[in-house]
């Protein structure tokens, strides 16, 4: 999916500020029936973080979130906005890409 990471560049900005944010409802209906004890989130195709920002909200203390996000100025956005974020630690890469340690992930959307 590298082909298509960069399509939004010039353009990440414009889509955090007007793409709306998702339900934190949804995100914590789905938390509430994990049986792992994981307590990481893996956000696939993160964008600019309005998921990983819903996800934060929604989860709580005590989660932490990979956001993996391909474009680069997708990418940009999202290491902005989350840079004095602890929780959150942003990864470049495509989900085809993503080298995660077995196991880490409560949870991915």
């Amino acid at each position: 999916m590298r082909d298509h990471a960069d399509r939004f560049d010039g353009l990440a900005e414009a889509y955090e500020m007007h793409r709306p944010g998702y339900p934190e409802e949804a995100f914590r209906t789905i938390a509430a029936d994990l049986r792992c004890t994981s307590r990481v989130a893996v956000d696939l195709g993160a964008g600019p973080g309005n998921s990983t920002a819903s996800l934060m909200a929604a989860l709580g203390a005590g989660w932490s979130i990979v956001a993996i996000e391909p474009g680069r100025d997708m990418r940009r956005v999202l290491s902005r906005r989350f840079a004095g974020t602890p929780q959150v630690q942003v990864s470049d890469a495509s989900a085809e890409e993503m080298r995660l340690p077995s196991g880490l992930a409560g949870l991915i959307v």
